[in-house]
């Protein structure tokens, strides 16, 4: 799914980035394997030339369909050396030539294998030269979470990179990554969500997710994202379009129609309300908190704000911040997120 420029992860703060790195222009994009293709999962960039006649995720996109590798690097197995390290090069024009004795002198690469590396490193070659950058000095990351990659970050310009920029990038990469991780992890790769979508989702019954055509998220609300802390793999795998419900859990998925944005689906998983309710009143009785007390702490279990505890119960807000601070002193809890992770826990 090729994301609009303006909502991609970190199409924010790329201007800033750019004049950060002193490059020129600037690039961030994802790649995925997609059905044993490559495939774009966003793009973004900063003073790239662009084509006349189509978008820049649609050329790079095209490009990359049929390749097997970008580059120095393969997506879908990443070298360890390349994994969040700044590395600047003299040119893309450099990097391609340089890499080509590399690709192609590895043994037991067969002949087959070697045309069709050369292939692929001529695709970039005539990329980067419609984008006005083949001779342009390169600075880039690979932000990857393991060996998974998050986004190619980096920028280019007219002259060689210096070490302070190259140490810029450095110091910067675990941020970076850190967020892009968040946003691989809840975020839709671009997709429009408005503010009542997510005012509506916040008050479903249960834990509320909104997910792609592939199974990423793309919104959740607070009790999913307190489902998805405590067991990331084990929601995710639920989350997949083929995935099969479990016999403990009662899940609803209702097709979604979004202009400009491919199939999405809510799925709504109920019974981890009733899970959430269950431990909350255990928890209550333990440490003996009165019957509204414990009222709110299903509640908070459930990712509600003071606004929505207010609602339910039918008080006022400050009340039901005086609620929440005897709850916490009860349960020896410095936060909400801490209270919630002890009685779900």
């Amino acid at each position: 799914m090729v994301s609009v420029e303006d909502r991609a992860p970190l199409a924010g703060i790329l201007p800033r980035l750019t004049e950060v790195l002193g490059a020129e222009k600037g690039l961030v994009y994802r790649v995925r394997a997609d059905e044993d293709a490559l495939a774009l999962d966003f793009v973004i960039d900063r003073g790239l030339r662009r084509h006349p006649r189509t978008t820049f995720a649609e050329e790079f996109g095209a490009t990359i369909r049929s390749a097997d590798r970008i580059g120095l690097y393969k997506p879908t197995r990443i070298d360890r050396a390349q994994r969040n390290a700044a590395l600047a090069l003299p040119s893309v024009r450099s990097a391609i030539d340089g890499s080509l004795p590399a690709l192609m002198g590895e043994p037991g690469v067969s002949t087959e294998e070697k045309s069709r590396r050369l292939v692929d490193v001529n695709k970039f070659g005539s990329l980067f030269t419609r984008w006005g950058s083949v001779d342009d000095a390169q600075l880039r990351a690979l932000v990857c979470d393991g060996s998974a990659l998050l986004a190619w970050v980096g920028g280019f310009r007219s002259v060689p990179f210096d070490a302070r920029s190259t140490q810029a990038l450095r110091a910067l990469v675990p941020s970076l990554r850190a967020r892009l991780k968040v946003e691989s992890q809840l975020g839709a790769l671009g997709v429009a969500v408005d503010p009542l979508s997510r005012a509506i989702l916040e008050h479903v019954a249960g834990a509320g997710f909104v997910v792609d055509a592939h199974g990423s998220i793309v919104l959740a609300n607070a009790a999913a994202r307190t489902m998805l802390a405590r067991a990331p793999r084990e929601t995710r795998a639920m989350l997949a379009p083929t995935a099969r419900p479990r016999p403990d859990v009662a899940v609803t998925s209702v097709a979604l129609a979004a202009r400009g944005v491919g199939p999405l689906r809510l799925v709504i998983v109920h019974e981890e309300a009733k899970r959430a309710e269950h431990a909350a009143q255990a928890v209550a009785v333990h440490h003996g908190l009165t019957p509204r007390e414990a009222e709110v702490l299903v509640r908070l279990t459930r990712g509600a704000s003071n606004l929505r505890i207010a609602h339910d119960l039918g008080c006022a807000e400050r009340t039901v911040e005086v609620h929440v601070a005897r709850v916490l002193a009860k349960l020896g809890c410095a936060s909400r997120a801490e209270a919630i992770a002890r009685t779900l826990g």
